[in-house]
């Protein structure tokens, strides 16, 4: 047997998108410019990160409501129970309010 024809035997073509759909499925790219990269050191970091942004968003839209309240919100009495965001873990979960 000639060296070419075993070469080629033995070496496949590669296959264009070969693991696009294993991508689509199982996570969410996105592509961060070089000066912000360098501030993480993997994607453990950058979700904290982005969990932490979430929180404070939610704390400012929280106060917002707070301080500038609808007409309809302001003749509702004060509820008790308030969500809290957990940054580790990306979700809301409701608590009560402690009492005085």
């Amino acid at each position: 047997m000639k060296k070419s024809e075993t070469a080629a035997n033995t070496t496949s073509k590669p296959v264009r998108g070969k693991y696009a759909n294993l991508l689509r499925q199982g996570s969410n790219v996105a592509v961060l410019d070089p000066d912000i990269a360098s501030h993480f050191h993997d994607s453990a970091a950058v979700n904290k990160a982005l969990r932490a942004f979430l929180a404070i968003e939610q704390q400012v839209e929280s106060a917002s409501v707070l301080m500038f309240p609808s007409s309809a919100s302001a003749r509702r009495a004060p509820s008790k129970a308030r969500t809290a965001f957990d940054p580790l873990t990306g979700t809301t979960a409701k608590r009560r309010a402690a009492a005085k």
